[in-house]
């Protein structure tokens, strides 16, 4: 059996608000499979962003622990940590998370520019991966001067850069049009498909949802099905 990728146990996060203890998620244990596609549905406010944020060790748990490909964040430095993730995770968000002083060519390459590699192949991944996201023309487009549907393929572009063992996607069609988010949809699961990455993805949306290998559906922060 294939060791999985990604490893939360026993997970938990806990908000204090006027000295309360606020549980976002509790007891949630959860293993994705190499090249799995998950997606995680619930109500409003059920935990989903949290799970993904803690997966994708951008939150610390309150309690529990995640393991990214045998390691242990809890016991990564803060600098190993960072470096994991560059290395193994890539992300895409509702709001895309652009930066509005960088180019689409240039949003693509920040990631491998942080991770160290040499001006020639990054400058020529940026622009295969715009290609295959249908962007050849839009390179030197500025976010602003880009539709939603636009914006997100350069954030799925971008994810990809590192060449990540697992995407982990926040409601990536929900700031769209309908017509656009199944087309921003369809990529995303191509390329899963075609790089044989994870994809872990948060959605609302029961259509987008049913595409997936496995359904995980929370409810008050714990794993209901």
């Amino acid at each position: 059996m294939t060791d999985p990728v990604v490893m939360a146990t026993d997970l938990e996060k806990a908000y204090r608000i006027n000295g309360t203890s606020i549980y976002a998620l509790r007891g949630v244990n959860l293993g994705i499979a190499p090249g799995e596609f998950v997606a995680i549905v619930g109500p409003s406010g059920c935990g989903k962003s949290t799970l993904l944020n803690l997966l994708g060790g951008l939150t610390v748990p309150t309690k529990g622990r995640v393991m990214i490909d045998s390691s242990d964040l809890a016991h990564l430095s803060a600098d190993r940590a960072a470096d994991l993730r560059r290395r193994m995770l890539g992300f895409v968000f509702q709001s895309f998370n652009l930066s509005s002083v960088l180019t689409a060519q240039e949003n693509v390459e920040l990631p491998m520019l942080l991770a160290g590699m040499a001006s020639k192949e990054r400058v020529a991944r940026a622009v295969a991966l715009l290609s295959a996201v249908g962007l050849e023309d839009q390179l030197d487009y500025l976010p602003g001067e880009m539709s939603g549907g636009q914006k997100q393929r350069v954030a799925i572009a971008r994810a990809l850069a590192n060449r990540p063992a697992v995407l982990l996607a926040d409601e990536p069609t929900g700031n769209l049009d309908s017509t656009t988010a199944r087309e921003v949809m369809e990529m995303l699961v191509r390329i899963h498909r075609e790089n044989k990455s994870a994809l872990v993805m948060v959605t609302h949306d029961p259509d987008d949802a049913t595409r997936a290998d496995r359904i995980v559906r929370l409810r008050d922060g714990r794993i209901e099905s």
